[in-house]
């Protein structure tokens, strides 16, 4: 490692290739068991906590949708790609996953409120906000890590077979 005399003493240079290609897989998969987990656990709860009618269950087919959508936009954008090996991408790659993962699970949570409240004539207060920040939050985790990743022709997890 490189190290630079400054007036405060020693500063190394970071070495930012300690991505390797399992390392991303397991980010994706955390990430797809998390959604399809918790949103799929959170429209069955629901379901189990209510009478179920055809607006009900139409409510919790939509946040399935929902979830896969929220899986759909991962797996298309972030998987299979590295993130870039300069600056600060490294540490922005691993750390949105964070926030990215407590909004999916924010989501999975607020399917069964969704879902229990479908029959009312409004949602709760509680529940839309919880929802509409979960979605928000995906969306601008999502547009934190887009500009980290490397271009896909560079390095990808997945190879073609020769």
């Amino acid at each position: 490692m490189r190290a630079a005399v400054t007036g405060f003493g020693w500063r190394r240079t970071p070495s930012y290739d300690v991505v390797t290609d399992t390392m991303a897989e397991r980010f994706g998969l955390f990430i797809i068991i998390i959604v399809l987990g918790e949103v799929v656990i959170g429209v069955v709860n629901g379901l189990a906590d209510t009478e179920r009618s055809t607006l009900v269950t139409t409510t919790g087919l939509l946040g399935l949708a929902l979830g896969f959508g929220f899986w759909w936009n991962y797996a298309d954008l972030v998987t299979r790609r590295m993130p870039r090996e300069r600056g600060h991408s490294l540490a922005t790659w691993v750390f949105t996953h964070l926030p990215m993962t407590m909004a999916v699970a924010a989501a999975g949570a607020g399917m069964v409120g969704l879902v229990e409240h479908a029959t009312d004539h409004r949602t709760p207060a509680s529940v839309s906000w919880l929802m509409a920040a979960s979605l928000a939050g995906k969306l601008l985790t999502t547009a934190v890590l887009l500009p980290t990743l490397a271009s896909s022709a560079r390095r990808s997890v997945r190879r073609a077979a020769p």
